[in-house]
């Protein structure tokens, strides 16, 4: 038996040496972790969109960056390169309705699309003719949205609560943000 141990100990530890020397890469001499900055989020109304979620960046002319929208809402993109802010918009259907959403991301992040983050980047650029915007979104005009969005958001859970409170919703609060927050097209929360 004490043989057979000894044996198995040849053959296992160069084995085991190889293993550990192989790692995970990060730490190592020559190596860098690479690091993805993604902006990505649900693109829903009620149901997931069935359709093309569009990004463009602060670059004159603006970078466009085109992704199908997953069954469950889900979208990313990959904006390493890319100047921030990011405008966002959503093509497609749900429940048998043709929508256009927007929404908008400061840089690298969550940015969900939905009816609410469409009403929020519209007050937060002080128009509603998102299209316009989008198809050529002008430098100052993605500073200002980026510094009145959080401002725009507040509105809207501000006049959101006294619905709320009437119906004694519990399974949503008014605070949760429509663009950042976490977020499944499921009926349930803030959907």
């Amino acid at each position: 038996m004490k043989k057979g141990l000894g044996l198995m100990a040849i053959l296992v530890a160069p084995i085991l040496l190889l293993i550990a020397g192989c790692g995970s890469g990060e730490g190592g001499a020559g190596t860098a972790a690479v690091v993805v900055s993604t902006v990505s989020g649900v693109a829903a109304a009620g149901v997931p969109l069935n359709g093309t979620v569009k990004l463009k960046d602060s670059s004159s002319p603006a970078n466009e960056l085109s992704d199908t929208i997953a069954a469950d809402g889900s979208f990313s993109f990959n904006v390493d390169g890319l100047k921030p802010p990011f405008i966002l918009k959503a093509q497609g259907t749900a429940g048998g309705t043709n929508y256009y959403l927007y929404s908008f991301s400061a840089g690298p992040g969550i940015a969900n699309i939905n009816p609410f983050t469409k009403l929020a980047v519209a007050n937060a650029a002080g128009r509603a003719d998102l299209a316009t915007l989008y198809s050529a979104p002008p430098a100052a005009t993605m500073q200002t949205i980026a510094a009145n969005l959080a401002k725009a958001i507040a509105d809207i859970q501000n006049k959101l609560q006294p619905l709320l409170d009437s119906y004694n919703t519990t399974s949503y609060s008014a605070t949760a943000n429509p663009v950042s927050g976490l977020y499944a097209a499921n009926h349930l929360g803030l959907d």
